[in-house]
């Protein structure tokens, strides 16, 4: 679990700032994960707890731009490609509380939104250069070509 008060490393004096600033840009996409949600999940909110997952306001933060300015390209696709699989996880926990009884509409993420997900992932990596791409593994390689 990631908390405020776990020292992150420190960009300047680092023996490489571009890649310690990548890291940085990273660390800050994940802690978008609010501590209401390891609050829930702490509390058993995987195991059918009535009150739902608080999946709009991590989705909120999840959806804004991040700067890249800076960072090296294969960093680049890797806060981008995170910061739409966390989108889609968020998605996924949403609709599987979204029948639960006192579900309210505005705590439902939108259906289609791993469809703007898709798309998003698709853009990064069609803008990425074939290196960035390759230097993440057969995984996203084989995926992004299909």
């Amino acid at each position: 679990m990631l908390r405020s008060s776990i020292h992150k490393p420190q960009v300047l004096g680092s023996e490489d700032p571009i890649l310690a600033y990548g890291f940085i840009n990273l660390i800050n996409v994940f802690e978008k994960l609010t501590p209401d949600l390891y609050d829930w999940l702490s509390a058993g909110g995987g195991d059918g707890i009535l009150e739902r997952p608080p999946t709009s306001a991590i989705q909120s933060g999840l959806c804004k731009n991040i700067s890249l300015d800076g960072v090296l390209e294969i960093q680049q696709v890797d806060i981008l490609i995170t910061q739409q699989w966390l989108q889609a996880m968020m998605w996924k926990l949403s609709m599987s509380h979204a029948t639960q009884p006192g579900s309210c509409d505005d705590a439902v993420l939108p259906f289609h939104l791993p469809v703007m997900v898709g798309k998003a992932m698709m853009g990064v990596i069609g803008a990425a250069s074939q290196g960035a791409v390759d230097a993440h593994g057969i995984g996203m390689v084989s995926h992004s070509r299909d």
